[in-house]
């Protein structure tokens, strides 16, 4: 098995990957609760990994779990394709919740 091929291969696994979460998000911004609990489904754990990682402590990472997704139901219309894929736009939303919390634990000390 040659590298190209490999290399093309995963191109499409990805590609795939996130015109599946394109969709999903699209459904989602009709109010669909099915799109939008397999699109959790699929990004929530990546999402969560990060938070737990930076703000150290479950409690404060389902916290901000919470705060992302309620983020992107409200605002998944909002979603531009031709500036980041799904998971990017998914991973700055859980950004910017990680930092406001780490703001809000940083006034509290």
């Amino acid at each position: 098995m040659s590298l190209n091929f490999i290399v093309k291969n995963n191109d499409t696994i990805l590609k795939n990957k996130n015109d599946r979460l394109a969709k999903l998000l699209k459904l989602s911004a009709e109010n669909n609760k099915h799109a939008f609990k397999e699109l959790y489904e699929k990004t929530s754990p990546s999402v969560y990994r990060l938070a737990l990682y930076l703000l150290q402590k479950k409690q404060r990472a389902e916290a901000v779990l919470e705060e992302v997704y309620i983020e992107i139901w409200q605002s998944c219309q909002c979603y531009d394709n031709k500036k980041s894929s799904v998971s990017a736009w998914i991973l700055d939303i859980a950004r910017k919740q990680i930092s406001n919390k780490l703001n809000e634990i940083r006034q509290c000390v």
